[in-house]
């Protein structure tokens, strides 16, 4: 493992898609080209740990695993940082002039007296307002990223979090991480589960118990299975989840939030989530429309025999049958192994 910090020289690439980029950092014993996902702008001071790698195009390189973003007060690094096309409506030539006017103490007056920005030649005072608000978002978004991180959420998903949450996603981390499952694509239970034990939440918190129960029927869906009768949902929970629980408390929990749906078939309660539940119910309610609206009408023999002459096919007597069910039936369902016929 490597070590290195220094300052962010040249951003030689970054993914339009991703935190990925290439950077070479110029540090006291020279240059080194850096490669990973990273949230850093020219001139900013970085310290960084790595793996030496070696690329047949491009040489010695450094994987970054994990890095620090330090701020840096040295005027060159600030012209640097701010003439790098980070922050919106400030150039190389007016960065120049901001450093020449504020020094070292730039970023002292961006963050605490922004209006004074306004004093250099070409910001308004509305301008002055947008640069503070964009170097404060970028910092504490960079922030928010290397907080995630140590947790092993990857840079795209931990943009993906701070867009949604903002700075609450620290408050939401420590009291209730499940709720990246239930609010954002891409993280699962396994995910918040996995952050949730390193933050210290306990294995029997009310969070847990319900997402671990909605992570199980999420799971049962994938398989086919928009429910699951209330034992096998607890068996399975249980399982997944390492404790037991008393599910008939959370379940009426889970009911008043409008998470899941009991329905009582044949005497056993099914439990669906909320969501499939919907769904279901609406593809039932559709195809009895269409059953209902269908105008129906009568195939004879003599018609499909007029059919098979005109397309050069033979109908076998099932393939006939289910034309002469399709025809008097609004909604029909068709199954069969491949070969039996049923695209024809």
């Amino acid at each position: 493992m490597v070590k290195l910090a220094g300052y962010v020289e040249r951003i030689l690439y970054s993914s339009p898609n991703s935190d990925y980029k290439i950077i070479v950092v110029e540090s006291e014993d020279g240059s080194h080209t850096c490669v990973g996902n990273i949230i850093i702008n020219e001139g900013e001071y970085i310290v960084l740990e790595g793996e030496e790698i070696f690329h047949d195009t491009y040489g010695e390189e450094i994987k970054v695993s994990s890095y620090e973003v330090k701020i840096s007060n040295d005027e060159l690094s600030i012209r640097k940082y701010l003439g790098s096309g980070a922050i919106k409506g400030i150039g190389k030539t007016m960065a120049g002039r901001i450093v020449d006017k504020f020094g070292d103490k730039t970023f002292e007056i961006i963050e605490n007296e922004p209006e004074r920005l306004a004093e250099v030649k070409g910001i308004s005072r509305k301008g002055a307002l947008s640069i503070y608000e964009q170097v404060s978002n970028q910092r504490s978004m960079r922030d928010a990223m290397i907080f995630l991180q140590k947790y092993g959420v990857t840079t795209g998903l931990a943009a993906k979090i701070y867009n949604l949450y903002g700075n609450e996603l620290f408050n939401i981390l420590k009291t209730n991480p499940y709720k990246l499952a239930d609010d954002i694509e891409g993280v699962g239970f396994k995910i918040a589960d996995d952050i949730a034990g390193k933050v210290g939440i306990e294995v029997d918190s009310e969070y847990r118990i319900k997402s671990g129960i909605t992570y199980v029927l999420s799971m049962a869906a994938q398989n086919g299975n928009t429910c699951l009768d209330i034992n096998t949902l607890k068996s399975k929970s249980v399982e997944i989840l390492g404790v037991d629980y008393d599910i008939d408390k959370y379940l009426k929990d889970m009911l008043i939030e409008q998470r899941i749906k009991v329905c009582n078939i044949d005497g056993v309660d099914f439990v669906y989530d909320i969501l499939f539940y919907n769904v279901e119910k609406s593809v039932a309610q559709n195809l009895l429309k269409i059953r209902d609206g269908y105008e129906k009408f009568s195939i004879n023999d003599d018609i499909l025999k007029r059919v098979e002459s005109g397309i050069d096919l033979h109908f076998n007597e099932e393939q006939m049958h289910a034309i002469k069910e399709a025809a008097s039936e609004g909604v029909m369902v068709i199954t069969g192994g491949p070969g039996t016929g049923k695209t024809t």
